[in-house]
This record gives structure tokens, C-alpha cells and sequence, in this order.
């Protein structure tokens, strides 16, 4: 499976998995970023590892960047 990041203009960014969109993450709530599926009952468990590790990579990227303004 390959996973694509792709950030849109609103801030959001959209998780495509082989092609298909299968939710965004989005930061909301916090400066840490959230994932928001759409597609869960599509999901199994490799889908959830792959977007969790994602998920932790931008987080760390975020955190990153935040704490060096």
C-alpha cells in the first residue's frame, strides 16, 4: 500500500491510500493534527498502521517547526 499526503488550501490534508481518499487530518482542536476518516468501513488493520504512522511523522514535523519560531 502507498500512502499520499496531499495538503489542500483550507489547511486540511487529504490521506490517499493506492489512489483512494480515506479521510484527512486536520488540526482543529490543537496544533497537533487529528485523523477524520471517511471511508472506515473500507479500513482494515494495515490501513490504520499506515496512517497512523503518517500521522505521527507529520505530528513530529509540526512540533518541529513550531518549537523553532
Amino acid at each position: 500500500m502507498k500512502i499520499e499526503l496531499a495538503p489542500q488550501k483550507t489547511g486540511e490534508i487529504n490521506v490517499l491510500i493506492n489512489n483512494v481518499h480515506f479521510g484527512v487530518f486536520d488540526n482543529l482542536v490543537s496544533e497537533a493534527y487529528t485523523f477524520y476518516p471517511k471511508y472506515t468501513d473500507r479500513m482494515n488493520g494495515d490501513h490504520y498502521i499506515l496512517i497512523g504512522h503518517a500521522l505521527n511523522e507529520l505530528n513530529k514535523t509540526a512540533q518541529t517547526t513550531s518549537s523553532t519560531k
